[in-house]
C-alpha cells in the first residue's frame, strides 16, 4: 500500500486488529463498509471518506471465517457482506 493511499477496511473482530495497525501505515483516508468500521478509524486519527468521493481504492482488507483450497469463503456475521462486497470492488 503506498504511503499516502486510499484503503478500503471491511468489518469484523479480526479487522479490528488491523485497524489498531493502521496510524502506522500514514493513509490519505479510508472507506468504511460499516458505521462501527469508520467509528474504529476514527477515533484513531484516520480520515474517513465516502467511496462515492474516491475514483478508486489502493486496496481493501477483510477478514473471513474460513476460505477453502477452492477459494470459497464463509463470512461471519454478514451484518455489512453487501457494503463490503461494494467497498471491495472499486479496489485495484
Amino acid at each position: 500500500l503506498p504511503k499516502g493511499g486510499i484503503l478500503g477496511v471491511g468489518t469484523g473482530s479480526t479487522v479490528n486488529f488491523l485497524i489498531d495497525l493502521l496510524p502506522e501505515l500514514q493513509l490519505e483516508a479510508a472507506v468504511a463498509s460499516s458505521q462501527a468500521t469508520a467509528d474504529r478509524l476514527k477515533k484513531l486519527g484516520i480520515e474517513v471518506v465516502d467511496m462515492n468521493h474516491v475514483g478508486s481504492l489502493d486496496a481493501y482488507v477483510d477478514g473471513a471465517d474460513e476460505i477453502d483450497r477452492h477459494m470459497h469463503m464463509i463470512k461471519g456475521g454478514g451484518a455489512a457482506l453487501t457494503r463490503e462486497k461494494i467497498v471491495a470492488s472499486i479496489a485495484k
